[in-house]
């Protein structure tokens, strides 16, 4: 039987609206209540699915490819500055990697999107002579933020990185499902404020 196709586009959209008008009809406020913790009756939830202790494993290397990628100012595949999009990519093979990931800022347009079609074409020809693949546009996003016009802006640029993805033949976009907390991106953490997404404030309590 066919099935309708859903752009990513749709699905980010209505997965963000069906979110909120669903807590909304459940009576649920933005900011979450969570109950105490209590000691459980059951055991641990993977238990049931984990092998015996006493089971020999079987580590014999399977057919799957395996790609290493670091995300640093010289390993990511962000629009280059100073430096041509061919060496960018050679500069990641050089790094010992052979795959990268692009994150220009939250909320900020990738400069992707305006790339001229010549340097999209000298991205993908440099990506197959060095054997690098762009595997990865992030947007972490609160796609779920409480106030409705900030949660507009989220869906938005995360629906622009998906734009950018395609654009480049990035076949994945890493998100963030988010928070309905009120102030969910604004912490302190050892006198210093950080303001951003639930992602920001994960990073901002290891320091």
């Amino acid at each position: 039987m066919n099935r309708p196709l859903m752009t990513r586009r749709g699905f980010i959209e209505r997965s963000g609206a069906a979110g909120a008008a669903g807590m909304a009809a459940a009576g649920i406020p933005a900011a979450a209540y969570v109950a105490p913790g209590k000691k459980r009756s059951h055991p641990p939830f993977l238990t049931p699915w984990s092998p015996p202790d006493d089971r020999r494993r079987d580590l014999t290397p399977g057919k799957t490819p395996f790609r290493l990628a670091a995300w640093s100012s010289k390993t990511t595949l962000d629009y280059p500055r100073g430096i041509g999009i061919a060496d960018t990519v050679k500069r990641i093979r050089d790094s010992g990697y052979t795959s990268g990931c692009a994150h220009g800022g939250r909320l900020a347009r990738s400069p992707w999107l305006d790339a001229s079609e010549s340097e999209i074409r000298e991205l993908k020809e440099a990506l197959a002579t060095y054997d690098v693949t762009f595997f990865d546009m992030h947007a972490n996003a609160n796609n779920i933020h409480p106030d409705p016009e900030e949660r507009k802006k989220e869906i938005a640029w995360t629906i622009s990185q998906c734009e950018a993805a395609e654009r480049v033949g990035c076949p994945v976009v890493t998100t963030h499902t988010g928070s309905c907390a009120a102030g969910c991106g604004d912490i302190q953490v050892g006198g210093r404020e950080y303001k951003g997404s639930p992602r920001g404030r994960l990073r901002a309590g290891r320091l």
